[in-house]
Parts: structure tokens; C-alpha cells; sequence
């Protein structure tokens, strides 16, 4: 977390996209800001099927997709910024407290006190993620 709150620092655009590449799917880059205005928030995560780690933290969506996931986060570049500090003034203490080493955790901790205005993608209308999907 502090590498990307360390680059952030340094980007000058009004937003900024962060992927983790590994299971996640990002639905049009055409419209991506277009979307993200129609949300009414600052920050935007995206939703999958399987909670990481397992452990009861935040009030869940509806359906399929309805857990927070960290694989992508769309933004406005200050409000991302300041979330990223957040999350790592944070990380020691709740790594300390909890066996859950997870940026996920840290996340899903701090959106759940609610400082910020984030929504998270319950409906994959921007982002989906292949965690958990089952495949034929």
C-alpha cells in the first residue's frame, strides 16, 4: 500500500485506475469516467463473488458479486490518495490486532467507517472480477 500511495503522489491527472491484473475485467475504458460520474461518489472498487478474507467487516451487497474486492480502484486521484494514507496509517495496527494480512482487510476496514465517499461496483456496470467464478 505505501508503494502505491507513494506513486499516487506523483500523478497529476483528476483520476487514476489501479488493477491488480490478476482476476479482474474492466468493462469499457471509453466510458469509464462517464460511469464513474453517474455514481455520485469519489472512489469506486469493484465487487466480487468471494469474500477475502473470510471474515465478517462490512454490510455486503445483493447477488452474485456482493463483496468488497481491492483488484480495481477508480477515482478521483486526491480523494484516492488521501484513501491510500489512510489505509496505510492503519495497516500496523490492524495487522497487529487481527491475523488477516491482506491489503483487502485494511480496505474493507476503512471503507466500513464510512470517512469516505466510496461506492463499491455491486452490479459490474464498470468492473468485474473472476474470483470464485465457476467456469464450463
Amino acid at each position: 500500500m505505501q508503494y502505491y500511495k507513494n506513486a499516487l503522489s506523483n500523478i497529476n491527472t483528476e483520476y487514476v485506475l489501479i488493477v491488480d491484473a490478476y482476476d479482474t475485467l474492466i468493462n469499457s475504458l471509453d466510458d469509464l469516467v462517464d460511469r464513474f460520474k453517474t455514481l455520485n461518489c469519489d472512489i469506486v472498487f469493484n465487487s466480487c463473488a468471494v469474500r477475502f478474507p473470510n471474515v465478517d467487516i462490512e454490510q455486503e451487497g445483493t447477488g452474485l458479486y456482493k463483496y468488497i474486492n481491492s483488484g480495481i480502484c477508480f477515482g478521483k486521484t486526491n480523494k484516492v490518495l488521501e484513501f491510500y494514507s489512510e489505509c496505510c496509517s492503519k495497516c500496523d495496527s490492524l495487522s497487529q490486532n487481527d491475523s488477516y494480512k491482506s491489503e483487502q482487510y485494511v480496505f474493507r476496514n476503512v471503507i466500513n467507517e464510512g470517512k469516505f465517499n466510496i461506492s463499491v461496483d455491486y452490479d459490474c456496470y464498470m468492473f468485474a472480477c473472476l474470483a470464485g467464478m465457476l467456469f464450463k
